[in-house]
């Protein structure tokens, strides 16, 4: 089955052939895509794509073999058709108005349909291409639509069987052949439909505009109609009647003015794809893309003669590769007066040349999707969020579309104002982020950072001044209007962060203070033996855990007093804040309490050390002799000593001296005192280091002192 398909795949567009016709030469390919190797054109005239042998545009004869083996290979695929793409909607869409003129012509914009057209059913995350048609009314727009549709629905027929039935009543887009006007506005047809090409699905959109050239309406509405339709379409085709006359290259000109402004502004490639669509052309036989090829060159003729030239942007826009010229014959009387579109209505040679054109333009329409300005491909969120952009522009500058050159204006203008209020927005953010940190925050006043605002305001307003072209009071009284609403908003934040961060601050002063002076009680009372020896450490501690608990819940009560109410986004942030400075100052206390318990156990041992010394040398010195008791002494002194207590050594030294001298005799004085002496000398030398370094040992609450 692979290899049978690799035998009926067309060598342009690599896919399935679709209506299979043959040339002389005995290759074959898709209808649509040798039409499509027409228009590029050639020196050489028609070449084979394949072997490039020369052929006849009369010789391409459809390939009835061909098309029944491609049927008998796409048939198991046609009864289970794949998903069109991902997340595609089930419902086979409607059309629904994007944009609508309201009693005074503005252009309304509708977000919801929209967000279905380019949002919704995977298309968000997609690229799209978008075929866009404006042109004069009642000349046959809305029934192109409606064959494109179908065409799009019928991606697998392989003939012209996509066309319909003969008596298949044509619908889609509201169409009535009469003079009465239909799609007033913006249509497109909610669901996009998925287009393969390359290796991935192309969303592609529908779009049909009236208006635009309609000369019951003002120019500026037909400009913003323009302009809508400009920045929608990856593929716009400009709808014409009988030839393309001066009055027509006209709206070209401004059409493509408008397009390379909105393009500026929006940073978009303006003109992707340009279908000049000649209508109901009777001057000559030949028609479709040849007839076109030479209807364009008389018309880039023409302009060229005149010097200098009238049109020069349509001139430019005819030259470029990507524009073209195709020619449509009349399409019969039957469907003029009050047909409903049914095939068997129209003349042949307009059946013909309508589903050479349709063909041609959908096997296609996955290549054409719309692009920035440096070639990236853009998804329909990031589409539909400049439409969003453009309908904002157009109500805040309500009568800057008079021309194409006012509409550059307006958007220079625009990005004057938007630059504005994206340095405003900056500067509230610094502001914001400072403020939430209450050292900052507490630096400036409520008034002096309302001084900074409306400084803020005087330089932005007076740089937007000699920006602006042709300033409009109402474009500045407008801007100074959204800052100053922007700033009270905020210094009302302000001046409730400034509040709590003073309170915040106060009780955090009040709660040192407390803390410093219960230290400093408990220092004085460390330093008295008796009052020392009475707190044993573990004691100690539980007092320092008691305090901190009762100091800790003081804080909390004082930050949360306040008077007045907050917002609830406020109140969470301002909780917060207070929590991690409860959090912050418990870290604190914890620090300090473990180095004041430090000291106090080295204290507390200390003076256990020297209460024990001088018991030992009293019961020492009757009972042991003098020898013994000097010599207990002294090592007394020197184990204090070591430990690095000069206090004790002092005590030390009193007690092996007085005990060797009255009981034990020469020896005994002898030796004690110079182990006394010895070892003082040592621990003088490490006490002067300090008292917390004197240790080389930690002995526990319940250790033996000696």
């Amino acid at each position: 089955m692979e290899q049978l398909r690799e035998d009926v795949t067309c060598s342009i567009c690599l896919n399935v052939f679709s209506d299979p016709v043959s040339i002389e030469c005995g290759h074959n390919f898709c209808r649509g895509c040798l039409l499509t190797h027409w228009s590029e054109g050639s020196v050489q005239g028609h070449l084979c794509p394949e072997c490039r042998a020369p052929f006849s545009r009369d010789r391409m004869i459809p390939d009835t073999r061909v098309k029944n083996l491609v049927e008998k290979i796409t048939k198991p695929q046609q009864e289970e058709p794949e998903p069109q793409g991902p997340g595609a909607q089930p419902e086979p869409g409607g059309p629904v108005q994007l944009v609508r003129l309201d009693e005074e012509e503005n252009l309304i914009l509708d977000e919801e349909a929209l967000r279905r057209c380019l949002e919704q059913g995977g298309v968000g995350n997609s690229p799209v291409c978008v075929v866009s048609i404006v042109g004069e009314q009642r000349c046959g727009k809305s029934f192109l639509m409606n064959y494109l549709l179908r065409r799009l629905r019928s991606l697998d027929a392989r003939d012209g069987s996509w066309m319909g039935r003969e008596d298949e009543i044509l619908e889609g887009f509201e169409w009535r052949a009469d003079e009465e006007r239909v799609t007033n506005g913006v249509w497109a047809w909610s669901q996009p439909i998925w287009v393969p090409t390359q290796g991935r699905k192309v969303a592609v959109l529908l779009v049909d505009t009236e208006g635009s050239m309609d000369i019951a309406i003002e120019k500026e509405t037909s400009i913003k109609l323009s302009a809508f339709s400009m920045l929608l379409s990856s593929y716009q085709i400009l709808n014409i009647s009988n030839k393309v006359n001066d009055t027509d290259l006209e709206y070209l000109e401004m059409f493509v003015r408008v397009a390379e402004e909105v393009g500026k502004a929006y940073r978009l490639e303006p003109i992707q794809h340009l279908d000049l669509l000649v209508r109901d052309w009777s001057s000559s036989l030949v028609l479709g893309t040849d007839g076109g090829k030479q209807h364009l060159k008389h018309v880039r003729k023409k302009l060229e003669a005149r010097s200098p030239c009238k049109h020069p942007k349509a001139l430019e826009a005819l030259k470029r590769s990507s524009s073209r010229c195709y020619l449509m014959p009349f399409p019969g009387k039957r469907i003029t007066r009050g047909s409903e579109g049914r095939l068997r209505d129209m003349d042949e040679d307009f059946r013909e040349s309508l589903r050479d054109y349709v063909t041609a333009l959908v096997s296609t329409a996955g290549q054409h999707v719309r692009l920035d300005q440096h070639g990236e491909m853009l998804t329909g969120t990031q589409l539909a969020a400049k439409i969003k952009n453009l309908s904002d522009v157009m109500k805040n500058h309500r009568s800057g579309f008079s021309s194409p050159c006012q509409m550059a204006i307006t958007f220079h203008n625009q990005r004057v104002l938007d630059r504005a209020s994206a340095d405003h927005a900056v500067f509230l953010k610094e502001k914001d982020s400072l403020s939430l940190r209450m050292v900052d925050c507490l630096t400036v006043d409520p008034s002096a950072m309302a001084e900074q605002f409306k400084e803020q305001r005087r330089s932005l307003l007076e740089r937007c001044r000699e920006e602006l072209k042709e300033p409009e009071e109402a474009l500045l009284t407008g801007l100074e209007a959204e800052l100053t609403r922007e700033a009270e908003t905020f210094l009302e934040t302000y001046r409730k962060r400034y509040q709590s961060h003073t309170t915040n601050q106060r009780a955090l002063a009040r709660a040192r203070a407390a803390h410093t002076q219960f230290l400093q009680e408990k220092d004085t009372d460390s330093r008295n033996p008796l009052k020392c020896l009475k707190v044993r450490p573990g004691k100690m501690a539980e007092q320092f855990t008691e305090w901190r608990g009762d100091l800790l819940g003081r804080f909390w009560t004082d930050m949360l007093l306040r008077e007045e109410a907050l917002g609830m986004e406020l109140e969470k942030e301002l909780m917060q804040e207070k929590e991690a400075l409860l959090k912050e100052l418990e870290e604190e206390l914890m620090q300090e309490a473990e180095t004041f318990l430090e000291t106090y156990r080295k204290r507390f041992k200390i003076f256990a050390i020297s209460v024990g010394v001088a018991v030992g040398g009293v019961v020492l010195a009757p009972v042991g002799g003098g020898a013994a008791a000097g010599i207990a002494a002294g090592a007394i002194a020197a184990e204090a000593a070591a430990l690095g207590i000069a206090g004790a050594v002092g005590i030390g030294v009193g007690t092996g001296a007085v005990a060797g001298a009255c009981v034990g005799g020469g020896v005994g004085w002898g030796v004690g005192k110079k182990m006394a002496q010895n070892n003082t000398n040592r621990a003088e030398g490490i006490a002067s280091q300090g008292e917390e370094e004197d240790s080389t040992e930690e002995l526990s609450d319940m250790a033996p002192l000696i």
